[in-house]
């Protein structure tokens, strides 16, 4: 089991430019529900997701919060960028792809204002892969940050339990855990992480809503969690389809 021993690079949110800054970057996520409002409920899933991740590893306190904080801002980099291409209920042509895959750096530049290392690796390292197949710097193993090998864990199986424009058949929670067995086994996802992915779920006993009032309350932030106004899954599903 990976412990983390140190403690992470304190965030005082409670007052100063931090917390405006936090502010503002979930607004960017949450903006984006004019056009779908589902960005910010994937945002939501996997912060929460993340989070229990991190408790089932037994990493402490402060490290929990940080991997709720980095699964919520995860995508954060996608406000910035074109829906069109985002949400096309096609296949992506290579460009766009290309395009896409810029996403994690855009949110990292993003995030450089909470001065969190912590988080700008998460947000920069959370689609590497740990056979060294992702993307953006093709790290492997533990090159990649443990937030970032958490989040990525807690992203793919939202994703896969997500209906998507491109895919619009979600998994089962059975499904989503054997394709991310499947990848460990594989070498692309952290075997001893996606090991603890059904303790996660199982134990997360409150909703990512509540969850995220939770975390608000704590951090003293006024934004709202609010919404306003199957086939079987295939154990060869490609990673490049989870956008």
């Amino acid at each position: 089991m990976e412990i983390l021993t140190g403690r992470p690079t304190p965030i005082v949110l409670r007052s100063g430019p931090q917390r405006i800054v936090l502010g503002e970057l979930i607004q960017a996520i949450r903006s984006c529900r004019t056009e779908t409002y589902e960005l910010w409920k994937h945002s939501l899933a996997v912060a929460a997701t993340a989070r229990q991740l991190a408790a089932a590893l037994g990493l402490s306190r402060e490290h929990r919060r940080m991997a709720y904080l980095s699964g919520l801002l995860h995508d954060v980099g996608k406000s910035a960028m074109c829906h069109a291409t985002l949400f096309k209920p096609g296949p992506l042509s290579p460009d766009e792809r290309l395009y896409l895959r810029e996403h994690p750096q855009v949110g990292a530049d993003m995030v450089e204002e909470l001065r969190s290392p912590e988080v700008h690796e998460a947000v920069n390292c959370h689609h590497e892969l740990f056979d060294g197949s992702g993307y953006p710097f093709g790290l492997k193993e533990r090159q990649i940050p443990i937030l970032a090998r958490i989040v990525g864990v807690a992203d793919y199986y939202e994703a896969l339990c997500e209906s998507r424009p491109y895919r619009p058949i979600a998994c089962t929670h059975e499904e989503a855990v054997a394709i991310i067995d499947c990848l460990a086994e594989a070498g692309k996802l952290d075997a001893n992480i996606c090991g603890r992915l059904e303790d996660a779920v199982a134990s997360r006993s409150q909703g990512p809503v509540k969850m995220f009032e939770r975390f608000s309350v704590f951090f003293e932030l006024t934004v709202s969690s609010s919404e306003g106004a199957g086939t079987r899954a295939r154990a060869t599903l490609s990673l490049s389809e989870v956008r």
